[in-house]
């Protein structure tokens, strides 16, 4: 358990350091039409100790070799989402850090691995391609892979629908 918590805790200590945020109680979004990064940003350092971790099996057509799918919540809601979903020849790794409904932060990560799964159980990893796209109200604020950016909203509200028909 330990060893999942961390490296998502981590990469939202390191994006937010990258990015300068500093974390902030207040939790309010601002309503105006800019993206307020600073306040959205304050969920990629939420301490994942004070949150209630649910795991389960994610949507296994989003994958030939499964995911799992990890969310921690606190009274309000999700505020951590974190699907893994697992291929032949590598992964994808999505962390949502949710502000409010349609409000948060997509951290991605592609790894490929050196040689497929059926050749190499214990796969070397080639390449990561990580990348990170804020959505405010809905819209895309910084335009990062296009395909995630287009169905960021979509593919979070699927994965909590598929928690809640589980």
């Amino acid at each position: 358990m330990l060893r999942l918590v961390a490296p998502i805790f981590t990469i939202g200590l390191v994006l937010a350091w990258i990015a300068g945020f500093k974390p902030a109680r207040d939790e309010t979004v601002a309503t105006s039409s800019d993206c307020d990064r600073a306040r959205l940003g304050t969920v990629l350092v939420l301490d994942t100790a004070s949150l209630t971790k649910t795991q389960w099996s994610g949507p296994s057509s989003q994958s030939t070799e499964g995911a799992l799918v990890e969310t921690w919540s606190d009274s309000t809601g999700p505020r951590i989402v974190h699907a893994s979903y697992f291929g032949e020849t590598g992964r994808t790794n999505l962390s949502f850090y949710i502000l409010a409904r349609r409000y948060f932060v997509v951290a991605s990560e592609n790894v490929l691995y050196e040689n497929p799964l059926s050749i190499e159980p214990q796969p070397r990893v080639r390449s990561r391609v990580p990348d990170v796209i804020y959505i405010c109200d809905g819209q895309v604020d910084q335009r990062g892979d296009s395909a995630l950016a287009a169905n960021a909203e979509v593919e979070l509200n699927s994965l909590l629908a598929h928690r809640l028909t589980r």
